[in-house]
This record gives structure tokens, sequence and C-alpha cells, in this order.
């Protein structure tokens, strides 16, 4: 690779990946089109949705092909999936389905122009990038420090690349770059440092060379993995920057960084390998500043030619992110609480069943938060589900609203996990001979306003299992919400009174 960092950042590439963006058929057929404002075709969707489309004849089957290549970046990064079924008339048709992963991937084309697929959250973008920092799945990063952008993909990008830079910056101020043992390989002359490499030296020799002595040896060097990492991420940093509305300033920050890398040569790393958990002891306040870069990097896939950006994609698992947030927000205010604590279930033949028949099995149970119980409350389990709460009357009904509680049924395979936690916290207990009177299990869902709690208690013995179903209203600030739903819990929890 170039080691003119200058030219390589600057300069434009006159032959970028190419990539077809002309709007197919199929395409178009399942929402693709040229937007306003967008230089490309754009295929929008949200998270869970399912798109169909009736394949009238062989021809458009061997269209298939040249859809799936169109749409193959997104195939990967698991924002779409793509099948083909028969309905119950023997219709064939083309399905189109999201999962719980939101994001973008933005291919460019020879022409300038690019295909964009975009899956966006249910929830609103500022609160998404919210929850997703709070998960630790984005960079910590305030929002009043970056653009939130009307689009989904400028908001993202923005985020982890200012995120970026504002911890290199600390990063560069703290300690700085630092120099680690690499083994060199170099042709010295008349004299031998380190090993010498007698095989490539005798070539030397036959040739008339024995001055040239190829030689290895360790060498404290500026020029490392670790600095190349970090070199890399500023690099396609500064690309990606240029691509947004208001990344020219963020691009110029960048580059000014990016003089502090002079002795650093400009190649794309192996993050295969991750250095992180291998980081010596001058080398801890590296930490942070690496797990951005290997971010920027993953999101951002440049060509082998200046300029050339192949594509760019962030994603993220709702799913992960609704979870994580919501038991760091717990954890915050109830630091005892722990996630995805393991339960040993053991199954075994019965104790009367001959020794050479005997079999012993085993399973695992993982809620997503355990809560102890103390002299007050029962124990907590909590677990998090971000799906639909209630069957609602149409596709589209995918969050709690307080009119499905009215009218529509509960998911059933829910009330059985949240009863078998709270049986087997008993059973657990009972077993260790620490009984308890009682556990509350709840499920929490994503609301977008304000629903009323919904409970069920069933008697077990001298104890009580009470299942509890909550909304978590995202329109509300995220850790005041989380706190309400941690005292409805306490509430329910709470110890009887005895006279």
């Amino acid at each position: 690779m170039s080691e003119k960092p200058r030219q390589s950042l600057d300069q434009k590439s006159d032959k970028p990946w190419k990539v077809s963006v002309v709007p197919h058929p199929l395409l178009t057929a399942l929402g693709a089109s040229e937007k306003d404002g967008e230089k490309g075709i754009v295929l929008e969707l949200v998270e869970h949705e399912t798109r169909s489309i009736p394949i009238e004849n062989e021809s458009a089957l061997s269209d298939l092909q040249s859809v799936s290549q169109a749409l193959s970046s997104a195939l990967v990064a698991d924002l779409l999936r793509l099948d083909i079924r028969k309905d119950a008339t023997g219709a064939t048709k083309l399905v189109i389905k999201t999962s719980s992963n939101v994001g973008f991937v933005s291919i460019n084309a020879a022409d300038g122009t690019r295909c964009l697929v975009r899956v966006v959250p249910k929830v609103g973008t500022a609160r998404m990038l919210e929850l997703g920092a709070l998960a630790g799945m984005l960079p910590r990063w305030s929002l009043g420090g970056a653009y939130v952008a009307e689009s989904l993909e400028e908001s993202l990008l923005e985020w982890t690349i200012a995120a970026y830079e504002e911890t290199l910056r600390r990063f560069l101020a703290l300690g700085g770059l630092r120099n680690t043992h690499q083994r060199l390989t170099a042709d010295l002359k008349n004299r031998v440092k380190g090993r010498l490499l007698v095989g490539p030296w005798l070539r030397n020799v036959a040739k008339g060379r024995p001055h040239v002595v190829p030689c290895q040896f360790p060498s404290l060097e500026l020029d490392n993995p670790l600095n190349r990492v970090l070199r890399w991420a500023n690099h396609v940093g500064i690309f990606a920057a240029h691509t947004l509305k208001n990344g020219n300033v963020l691009a110029e920050r960048l580059r000014v960084l990016d003089t502090q890398f002079h002795a650093v040569k400009l190649q794309r790393p192996d993050l295969s390998a991750s250095t992180r958990n291998r980081l010596a002891g001058n080398q801890r306040h590296y930490a942070d500043a690496l797990k951005l870069a290997e971010m920027v990097i993953s999101s951002v896939h440049v060509g082998s030619k200046s300029g050339d950006i192949r594509s760019i994609a962030i994603t993220l698992d709702m799913n992960k992110v609704y979870e994580l947030a919501f038991f760091n927000a717990l954890r915050s205010i109830k630091p005892d609480a722990s996630r995805h604590e393991e339960w040993i279930i053991t199954l075994s033949t019965p104790k009367d069943c001959p020794p050479d028949r005997r079999l012993i099995r085993s399973t695992r149970m993982i809620p997503d938060v355990w809560v102890p119980g103390d002299e007050t409350r029962y124990p907590v389990v909590i677990d998090t589900k971000w799906k639909r709460l209630l069957y609602g009357s149409s596709e589209a009904d995918d969050l709690v609203s307080i009119t499905d509680t009215r009218t529509v049924r509960l998911r059933p395979e829910d009330m059985y996990q949240a009863t078998a936690y709270g049986l087997e916290v008993i059973h657990r207990a009972r077993a260790n001979r620490k009984p308890v009177l009682g556990c509350v299990t709840a499920l929490v869902y994503p609301a977008l306003q304000s629903v009323p709690d919904l409970s069920r208690t069933i008697e077990v013995s001298e104890s009580q299992v009470i299942v509890t179903l909550l909304a978590w209203n995202l329109e509300a600030p995220v850790i005041a919400e989380v706190g309400s739903i941690w005292n409805r819990l306490q509430l329910s929890a709470a110890l009887p009174v005895t006279a």
C-alpha cells in the first residue's frame, strides 16, 4: 500500500466497483423506487415486515438471479431474506422478509448512483440510537454530539464515525501511539543482526553479492498491528464522512488526526485476529479506540483503488438492543441484577431402573434478567420480548397498544415460558433448603404509549407464581421508564404483611 496518505485519502478513482442499480421489474414490484433526494434506487422496509409478489412465468424465475445479486450485500448482512413459495392455490410467489435486524446497506455503482436497502426500526431514529448506545452496541455518544439526520443511514454512519473521532482524539491526548517489538526481516550490508537467514544469503553469494546479508531481528517499531488498525479506520472514516451531508468538517478533523500516523503504513488490517484482548500494560488505553476502529472498518468496505467505497453497511439486531438496553438501565437502578444466569435442568430415569439402563440428560434455562429476593419481596425473573405482545388486527400491529389489550388474545408460548421460570425458582429454592413464598415472572414488551399491566397468580402448594405482563413505553425517557417498571414489579413482589 502507498505510504503517502494525503494522496491516497484525497484522490478519487475513475473506476469504482461496478454494480448495476437499474431498477429491475421484480425489485420495482417489491417496492424499490427512485426517491426524491436519493441518487439511485431505494428499497425501504420496516423490521418484521413481509412482502410478496406473484411470479407468473418462467422468464420471471430466470430473473431471480439478478435480483439476488442486486440485494446480495443486504442478504449477507442479514437484513433481508428471499424465498420462493407456493400459496394454497399453487401460485408461485417471491417473498422478501425482514427480521429484527435494522440498518442499511448502500452499494455504489459505476455511474455514481447507488442501490440502497434500508430497514427502519419500529421506534424513531433518535430513540433507536439512544437504545443502541445504552445497550453497548453503538458508541457512547450524546444526541447533542452528533447530527441526527432524517435518514437512518446518515444517522448511524455519522454516529459511528463521530464517536470514533472523539475516542481517537482522547486516545492520542492520554497515551498516544506506542512502539511495540516487531520481528523484522531486512537485507543488511556487511553485518549480521539477530538471526542470519542462511538460504537467502547463499543465494546472494551465488549471485556475487555476499555483502548483502538477509537477517531477521526484533525491533521497537511504531509501525505495528495496533497502530495500523487505527490508521486504516481513520482512512475509511474520511472516505465515509465525505458521503454525509454534514461530513466535510468531520472528515477534516480525521485528516488532522491522521498526520500523527505518518510513521505507520496504510494497509488493510486483519481483524480476524483481534488484538484487543492481548494488550500489554502500557497499551490499555488502546482498548476503546480499537473497539471503535473495528466498528468503523467492519461498516465501511473500500476497494483496492483510491476513493473506491464498495459499500457501507451498518446493522443492529433490535432483539439484542432491546434486551441489553433494558438490562443496563435496570443495573443502574438495581446493581445486583444479573443477566443470562444459567439454570441447569436435569432429567433422569427412575431410581428403580436397572443400572445398565440409567440415563441422565440435562438442558438449560437462561432468563434474560434475574433479581434475587430479599426480606421484603419475592425474587423476580424478567424476560424481554421484542415482538408483538398480542395478535393484532393486522400484520402492522407489531407493538402493544391499549386497544389491542381489549380485543385479542395473548401468546400462549410466552405464558408457558413465564410459568416455567417461576416454578423452577420455587423448586430450586426448596432443593437448596431455602424455600420462598413466591416468585414474580415478568414479560416486558415494547410499546409506543402507556399500557396497563396485566397479571395472573398461580398457587403452588404454599407458594405462588405471579406472572406479570408489562409494556415498556419507548416514547418515554429510557432510564425513567425502566425505573417505573421496576417500581411496579417491586409492588407485585412485595411479601404479604403478617398480622
